[in-house]
């Protein structure tokens, strides 16, 4: 009677291509940097990227710490030009 725990054959594990390809991370859409993870701010009060169209852009977290504040800062402007108008 034939083992049939034995390999069949045939098939290749790329497992091994595939980890290489994870291992280089993600590439930052605004200085260009490889970085382990990115962030995407899509939705948020008065800022919709969701249903606008538009090119998606990923960021690393020391871009999308920059552009999060500067979009903060002019939300906050915005908001005292309305109080003051």
């Amino acid at each position: 009677m034939k083992d049939r725990r034995e390999p069949r054959g045939g098939s290749k594990n790329l497992q091994a291509e595939y980890l290489e390809e994870v291992d280089q991370g993600f590439l930052c859409d605004f200085c260009g940097n490889h970085a382990s993870t990115v962030h995407r701010i899509a939705l948020d009060d008065g800022y919709d990227r969701i249903s606008t169209k538009h090119k998606v852009q990923y960021a690393c977290p020391d871009c999308s710490s920059t552009k999060e504040k500067f979009r903060l800062s002019e939300k906050a402007e915005d908001a005292l030009r309305a109080v003051l108008s």
